[in-house]
């Protein structure tokens, strides 16, 4: 039976709590910071959304710049790229704990990267078409459909059916990838041609700079 205090239904009340995000969910957001101006660094940083505060994040396994990151409620995986190499870092936001992933398909260079609760799309770059699917669930890196052009400098963001990548390489270029199905079809152009740009979404609306 419902238990009511103060016009409050305190069962419904709890039920809420129980379906709160955690933590990593919507708490925190993790940046590496790449190159310091004079060198390529391990640097990451923990920003806290609340409070507006930010606190040093445990370092990546190696020095990396131009890399690309996304990941789930419980980790974050970076692609770490320096010289040519193909390492992956697993952040976990619980613990602040850092670990080796697998590894790309190739070497990566100015890709970018999003995903869903399950999988991670990374666009390798490079002046390339390639792209990898990282799951999370058994670290398990396989092939995902290639893009239309080959890209660079792009950027990449997306909802829990789609992603969206800026194709970059000063081009208007863009590709919706969807999740389910392993698809990928062109997406409405940007406004400008892009390169070394950004994006984010709120799960409705992505926005690319």
């Amino acid at each position: 039976m419902a238990i009511k205090v103060s016009g409050l239904n305190l069962s419904n009340l709890k039920m809420r709590s129980l379906n709160l995000p955690p933590p990593s969910d919507a708490t925190v957001g993790i940046f590496a910071t790449g190159f310091n101006g004079t060198n390529n660094t391990t640097t990451r940083d923990k920003y806290l959304y609340v409070g507006d505060v930010n606190s040093s994040a445990t370092a990546s396994s190696s020095v990396s710049i131009y890399g690309s990151a996304t990941g789930n409620s419980t980790v974050g995986i970076f692609a770490l790229i320096f010289g040519n190499i193909s390492t992956r870092d697993k952040y976990t936001y619980v613990g602040d704990t850092n670990t080796s992933a697998t590894s790309s398909s190739s070497n990566p260079y100015a890709g970018s990267a999003t995903g869903n609760s399950t999988v991670g799309i990374f666009a390798i770059g490079n002046t390339s078409t390639t792209r990898d699917k990282y799951t999370y669930a058994g670290d398990i890196n396989t092939s995902a459909t290639a893009s239309t052009v080959a890209s660079v400098y792009g950027s990449a963001t997306g909802n829990s059916t789609v992603g969206i990548f800026a194709i970059g390489d000063v081009s208007v270029t863009r590709n919706k990838y969807t999740y389910s199905g392993d698809t990928n079809a062109s997406a409405t152009a940007s406004s400008a041609p892009s390169y070394g740009g950004a994006a984010c979404s709120n799960g409705t609306t992505g926005v690319n700079s």
